[in-house]
């Protein structure tokens, strides 16, 4: 496997840039220390037989070109960054059970957040530099390591299909009112019709959420079919996530990039009208319900609600 040609991808991928070539490279000894797989070109269309004989659902590569980074996520693997000896390495993660909400009109919005919504604006590649800083700030050991940023934001500023069907996005969340703060955001990248979560941060509670649930609805409007939270988490499912194993995953994102991939847009726009026009389906009544009184007195000792974290690898 590991010695097989070179294969072109129907993804129509363009060549590399040689002029950019040092920019990328990282230490081979360390990359050899790791011990996982090492991915190319010659040998990424076999990354789920090459993780199933090597018993791991991780492999690095020799670059963190944005070219290489791109063709990984046609295939369904998810692009990360390891730090061995305070040197950033590329790392690949094809997980063995991915969290997937394969039906975006069963996105799952809590009313209270939907109500919250009405004072916050969601935007698209607006402050991807501001977006990187919040989830550094927020998240003490993250994987967004300075050349994964780097090669994150090349593919941000290129034009579609530069990068064959993939496409790279910051999603914002502000105040509406007062300072018009940056208060919750995401990087996520899309495939086809199949969005993916990179990884997300807020400073204010509740906001994490809103951003997420309006995110969600603005993908459903846009036409996306599926959202790949990557590694299961509460308030992933608490959306509608759920698990899927690895082979019905690489089906699932193989279908999706076969698809024209819809650019998503979003001047600010206020979150509760995304939420409202995205017409998610309403919960479902509780199974036991409350006496009325009782609930008037459970609800007025409730506590605060504590909202996501939003890291998706």
């Amino acid at each position: 496997i590991m010695n097989t040609q070179t294969i072109t991808y129907s993804g129509h991928i363009p060549a590399k840039d040689d002029s950019k070539k040092e920019i990328y490279q990282v230490n081979r000894l360390l990359i050899n220390y790791l011990g996982y797989p090492i991915l190319d070109t010659s040998n990424i269309d076999f990354t789920p037989e090459i993780m199933r004989r090597n018993r791991t659902e991780f492999a690095t590569a020799l670059t963190f070109d944005p070219y290489f980074i791109a063709q990984a996520t046609h295939r369904g693997i998810f692009p990360m960054g390891v730090d061995i000896y305070q040197i950033p390495l590329p790392l690949y993660k094809l997980h063995y059970r991915r969290c997937v909400l394969s039906d975006l009109d069963k996105i799952i919005i809590q009313k209270k957040v939907a109500k919250k919504a009405k004072t916050y604006e969601l935007s698209v590649n607006e402050a991807f530099n501001d977006v990187v800083d919040m989830i550094l700030n927020q998240h003490e050991h993250c994987w967004l390591y300075p050349p994964l940023v780097e090669a994150f934001k090349e593919i941000s500023t290129k034009p579609p299909g530069h990068y064959g069907n993939m496409r790279l996005y910051s999603i914002e969340l502000w105040e509406r009112d007062g300072e018009k703060r940056l208060v919750a955001g995401e990087l996520g990248y899309s495939v086809g019709t199949c969005y993916t979560s990179l990884s997300g941060a807020y400073i204010v509670n509740s906001t994490g959420s809103i951003q997420l649930c309006a995110l969600g609805c603005l993908l459903r409007r846009e036409g996306f079919t599926i959202w790949d939270f990557g590694m299961k988490m509460d308030y992933k499912v608490g959306l509608g996530g759920q698990d899927v194993p690895r082979d019905k995953w690489l089906e699932m994102i193989s279908a999706a990039r076969e698809c024209p991939s819809p650019e998503l847009k979003c001047p600010r726009e206020n979150a509760q009208q995304i939420i409202q026009t995205g017409k998610p389906t309403p919960l479902p009544p509780p199974s036991n319900p409350q006496n009325p009184a009782k609930k008037a007195k459970a609800t007025k000792k409730s506590k605060p609600t504590t909202d996501v974290s939003t890291d998706m690898s």
